[in-house]
């Protein structure tokens, strides 16, 4: 809790807050509290906003809040890049939304494809062939 206070420190009348969080988690009263306080929309995972994978893990599908579906496509199936993907998405269309950006829909087929996080998933060349996976929390 202590920690979403301190990041919905962010939050700005008029302009949404996108959350990938779920209601459960113990940072999210606190976040919709100040949300609400200032009169910041949340768009929320789930909720507002909802993703699907498709071709195996790769092809990631965002249905907004505005009735829209936002898809791009990743380099390898893994469950948290697509949860992150799905989350950046939501906030090109809250940019969108505001006239911030424009939309964003029509780049964005191959968004992701060319993501490398250089020891993520990095296949090592040679023999023995290695893979290289430096995670750096539980969930990765």
């Amino acid at each position: 809790p202590a920690i979403g206070r301190e990041k919905a420190g962010i939050a700005k009348a008029g302009r949404a807050l996108v959350l990938g969080l779920e209601p459960d988690h113990p940072a999210f009263d606190a976040i919709a509290a100040r949300a609400a306080e200032v009169g910041a929309p949340l768009r929320v995972l789930g909720r507002d906003y909802a993703y699907r994978v498709e071709d195996g893990g790769r092809d990631v599908a965002v249905e907004t809040w505005r009735g829209r579906t936002l898809r791009a496509r990743l380099p390898h199936a893994v469950p948290f890049h697509a949860r992150d993907l799905a989350i950046a998405l939501a906030l090109l269309e809250a940019a969108a939304e505001r006239g911030r950006l424009p939309d964003p829909a029509p780049y964005l087929g191959g968004a992701g494809e060319d993501l490398r996080v250089p020891g993520r998933f990095e296949l090592l060349s040679g023999t023995p062939r290695a893979l290289l996976d430096g995670a750096h929390n539980d969930e990765a």
